[in-house]
């Protein structure tokens, strides 16, 4: 049995070619890789809610939204819920750590 450390070390020393033979070798073998079932999307993707925005960034609920109402910070709007793409606020934190603006 490979563990993950091994998998890693495989897949960093593979060129694609051989990358796509193995897929399709563990696709044949019935090789499931574990994910976040909470979400389809790939968890740097996933949509934050506000609350969760706030404490990521260590501030109030309220200026957490006072920054998406702004347009400061990128927001998605889902019905009328208003949520933050992970990566687009790392990117955002990124940004502002570094002095931009």
């Amino acid at each position: 049995m490979i563990d993950r450390d091994q998998l890693e070390a495989a897949v960093a020393q593979a060129d694609p070619p051989e990358l796509l033979q193995l897929a399709g070798e563990l696709q044949g073998r019935a090789f499931r890789l574990t994910w976040d079932r909470t979400t389809e999307a790939p968890v740097e993707d996933a949509l934050l809610t506000m609350p969760e925005v706030a404490k990521r960034l260590g501030c109030s609920e309220d200026h957490a939204r006072t920054l998406g109402r702004t347009g400061e910070l990128p927001t998605v709007q889902v019905g009328r819920f208003v949520r933050v793409r992970a990566s687009a606020l790392e990117r955002w934190i990124r940004t502002n750590e570094a002095g931009g603006r």
